[in-house]
């Protein structure tokens, strides 16, 4: 949302109608980016800028399996053609922080894994309880014993749901 907003403010406070439908699109389209960038963060920045491209009806730099290479494919938000807010749009591409930083981004990989380890953690080291420095290390040493010894496990329980029609 801050870099439509950005993008939407930039130019002499003048609002850009067509950039009002791009905050979502505009964040998805930055963490395919990240994930099919390939490790190169020189390709990252070249995919990020490919978003406005996009964005603008030019598809040739688009992934081949993508919709918007397939016959018949209408776009389903509205395209840039103002030279203005083009420029704006790519004015807050290249100010995000995953295009500035691209060398940090380009390794970039789902984040389930540590948001399970670190809901692991909570179960042995609540937040509202303070423990002394001998019991935080032990507690802790638990919950990463816990995680070793349970990720990527196969499922213990299998439910099968019944249809009552």
């Amino acid at each position: 949302k801050t870099l439509i907003y950005k993008a939407v403010r930039a130019r002499d406070r003048t609002w850009f109608s067509e950039l009002s439908d791009k905050a979502r699109s505009t964040k998805v389209h930055l963490y395919w980016c990240m994930r099919n960038c390939g490790g190169n963060p020189d390709r990252l920045r070249a995919m990020i800028m490919n978003i406005s491209k996009h964005f603008q009806g030019d598809h040739h730099s688009c992934y081949l399996e993508s919709p918007c290479r397939q016959p018949g494919y209408v776009p389903q938000k509205k395209p840039l053609t103002m030279p203005a807010a083009i420029s704006a749009y790519e004015d807050a591409l290249r100010k995000t922080l995953i295009y500035k930083a691209a060398e940090s981004f380009h390794l970039c990989r789902d984040t389930y894994w540590v948001e399970s380890f670190n809901h692991q953690l909570l179960t042995y080291l609540p937040k509202r309880i303070h423990f002394h420095t001998k019991t935080f290390e032990m507690r802790m040493n638990l919950a990463v014993m816990d995680w070793n010894e349970n990720t990527q496990r196969l499922a213990t329980s299998h439910h099968e749901y019944i249809d009552v029609r």
